[in-house]
């Protein structure tokens, strides 16, 4: 019953940080100005700074909807095979680790800091919460 209940608190956790970023970028309805600026001084300068922002977002509502479909198709129940929220959390750790990376292109160390935090809990749970 723990496990159950902890499945399903992850899963709404990671819906409820990856839906709201991927939310925010997209009623946002633009790319911040301070994105592009963010990478002016690194090797990803010269991509617009739209086909690096909008990816993110579509990355972010899409890993945070397999967390949803795992929540809504009832995943935590025992028994089950648990195949969208393993997705999920590998989509998890594969969207943070790019994002960590992109901090540290920045020179955003804070950033990149807690962006690992999360590939960390992310690729944690992928790997072991199913065994």
């Amino acid at each position: 019953m723990a496990m159950q209940a902890l499945h399903l608190i992850i899963c709404i956790l990671f819906a409820a940080i990856l839906g709201e970023a991927g939310l925010t970028k997209l009623l946002g309805r633009s790319t911040p100005a301070w994105f592009a600026e963010k990478f002016a001084s690194s090797w990803l300068a010269p991509i617009p700074a739209p086909l690096l922002w909008w990816p993110i977002a579509v990355a972010e509502l899409s890993v945070a909807g397999l967390f949803v479909a795992a929540v809504v198709t009832g995943e935590s129940a025992v028994g089950g095979t648990h195949a969208l929220t393993q997705a999920a959390l590998v989509g998890a750790s594969a969207l943070f680790a790019a994002l960590t990376m992109g901090l540290r292109l920045s020179q955003d160390f804070a950033g990149a800091s807690a962006a690992l935090t999360y590939f960390g809990v992310a690729a944690l749970l992928a790997a072991t919460m199913f065994r």
